[in-house]
């Protein structure tokens, strides 16, 4: 990283030149590094990582404002750790979770070890695209579906093997598109989550034969 100390384009730059060179500010200091491009940005372990933070960013910006106001209140007891604001101290507290395999917790920072099965599984083709619903018990108060995919039998998912993460919609329903899926055999598997941190065991293996 060159330090700028005279002008190059300007030292108030900011933005990507060509997708080659970024200019920017840190620590009072301007400047100027090549842009980063990954050798392969969709590996398994940067989906596992972006998926989560796709599913809790929506979770905390809930349609209704009484649940926003839950939620906030919370949460709060964690802002005082490092001046985070509501928002990081939800994500950090579920991520730092999410890098241990552990579910993530929606509803507050008690956690409640409680299983949470997925009664029924179905997948659907369209085109090159995998439908897959799946529906719990009403008894169980589910927040969310982890969904699985692998070219072999999953006895116990792996996280590369993750392709989405599904908010319950109405009676702990869910449903996920799975876009583009190569050609052959493929094998779906779920896992239901609560909102206090809790993973319940695999569904069976669901086939699918993408001609």
């Amino acid at each position: 990283m060159a330090i700028l100390t005279g002008p190059l384009m300007s030292l108030d730059a900011r933005g990507t030149i060509g997708k080659t060179i970024t200019y920017s500010k840190g620590k009072q200091r301007h400047y100027a590094k090549m842009r980063p491009v990954p050798s392969n940005p969709r590996t398994g372990s940067q989906l596992y990582i972006r998926l989560m933070v796709g599913y809790l960013t929506k979770c905390f910006s809930p349609m209704w404002l009484d649940e926003r106001e839950y939620m906030i209140e919370n949460w709060s007891s964690l802002t005082d750790q490092g001046n985070l604001s509501v928002f990081s101290a939800f994500m950090r507290f579920n991520m730092k979770r999410w890098a241990q395999r552990k579910g993530p917790s929606i509803s507050g920072i008690t956690l409640v070890e409680d299983e949470s099965p997925v009664s029924e599984v179905s997948a659907t083709i369209y085109g090159r695209n995998v439908e897959v619903s799946m529906s719990a018990g009403m008894e169980f108060g589910l927040r969310g579906y982890m969904i699985y995919r692998s070219s072999t039998e999953l006895i116990f998912p792996e996280k590369h093997e993750l392709v989405g993460i599904a908010k319950t919609i109405q009676d702990n329903d869910g449903f996920f598109i799975d876009k583009n899926v190569p050609a052959g055999t493929w094998y779906y598997k779920v896992c239901g989550f609560g909102g206090y941190g809790s993973i319940g065991p695999p569904s069976a293996d669901v086939p699918v034969v993408m001609p």
